[in-house]
């Protein structure tokens, strides 16, 4: 975890953002935040500006993830100050527009729908205890490096053609990494969903432009198998993940290609590592 001292003029302002008095939707009102006094915690999204983020805040437990902040949405809650690291929390569960009063424990889920440093999303989930006893009573500051994860990439290691029929198999990489519980308290489990497509050119990262949901495995990673159906030679098959907390993912990570070329049909395959945002697999003749 890396701990920045802000100057104490910064510190006291948000010190009191986060404490100010709002609607009584949860009194007495309970603050969360990245840091404790003058020190804080980031997340580290391959972003630093706010506006490439979404996501929400909600209680372990409580029903589908990002409910419980409603209308109070992370622009008001999740900052950047000009040359620090990363980005970070500082909001209060009595503010108007959240919907709900945590109790035991609450989870912070962000993605970065952008990157700077290679134009790939990213995800995190952050669970942390709810402590009376503290500044604030939902504090991250000790749960480490809060560094988003790419959703993973499909790792195709043997195929075969039958008939129409490319038969794919392979594994799906660990995706534990983005989530992070700080202290006892844990979300639950998350899943990768793999979905497919077919299409002549890569497909948009967003799961509800076209893509079919083939399974899932646990957030660990795990084998897995596509059948790709290259009936239609004039498109190929694209295998991506996503990152489920029960529900649709924000957006798919890289892709990868399976190409229907009739011409490739015997059975040897060969990633192909690209600049942008997807692996290719080809079926190559022998």
């Amino acid at each position: 975890m890396k701990r920045f001292i802000v100057p104490s003029v910064i510190a006291a302002a948000v010190l009191f953002a986060a404490i100010s008095p709002a609607a009584a939707v949860c009194s007495p009102p309970k603050s969360f935040a990245t840091f404790d006094g003058g020190t804080y915690n980031y997340f580290y999204m391959g972003t630093t500006n706010p506006a490439d983020v979404t996501g929400g805040f909600y209680e372990p437990g409580s029903g589908k993830a990002m409910n419980n902040n409603g209308t109070y949405d992370v622009s008001q809650w999740l900052f950047n100050y000009a040359g620090y690291p990363g980005l970070y929390a500082s909001g209060n569960w009595g503010s108007a527009g959240v919907a709900g009063c945590a109790s035991g424990a609450m989870t912070i889920e962000l993605w970065a729908t952008t990157s700077s440093t290679d134009g790939r999303g990213s995800f995190v989930r952050v669970t942390t205890d709810d402590d009376p006893m503290r500044q604030n009573r939902f504090d991250f500051t000790n749960c480490g490096a809060m560094t988003g994860v790419v959703p993973p990439v499909y790792k195709v290691t043997s195929s075969g053609r039958a008939g129409s029929t490319v038969n794919t198999s392979g594994n799906i990489p660990s995706a534990t990494a983005g989530d992070i519980s700080c202290e006892t308290a844990s979300a639950p489990a998350l899943n990768i969903n793999v979905y497919t497509i077919s299409s002549a050119t890569e497909p948009s990262s967003d799961p509800a432009a076209g893509w079919t949901l083939a399974g899932n495995v646990p957030a660990g990673g795990g084998a897995f198998s596509v059948d790709a159906d290259c009936s239609d030679t004039n498109v190929d098959v694209w295998v991506a993940t996503g990152i489920s907390d029960g529900g649709d993912p924000v957006f798919l990570g890289p892709a990868t290609q399976v190409e229907c070329d009739p011409n490739l049909a015997d059975p040897r395959i060969k990633p192909i590592d690209r600049p942008g945002n997807f692996d290719r697999i080809r079926a190559r003749s022998r």
